[in-house]
């Protein structure tokens, strides 16, 4: 079971765009500060949480959770 999860959010991940994927991971995995992932990525801090947000929703809906 929980290598089926695991599977099914990785394969969510992967149905990302390639920066909104880089998000998630440094912030959600890596716990990356906004700040430096914007650094990183030439983007403002404020785009860094707006993309963020938008791919969490984006993988709720692809993995059939609620908002």
């Amino acid at each position: 079971m929980r290598q089926e999860s695991h599977d099914r959010v990785r394969a969510a991940l992967h149905q990302l765009g390639d920066i909104d994927r880089e998000v998630i991971t440094m912030r959600i995995l890596e716990g990356v500060p906004a700040k430096q992932v914007g650094q990183i990525l030439g983007l403002s801090e404020a785009a860094v949480n707006t993309r963020q947000l938008r791919a969490l929703r984006k993988l709720q809906k692809l993995l059939g959770q609620p908002p």
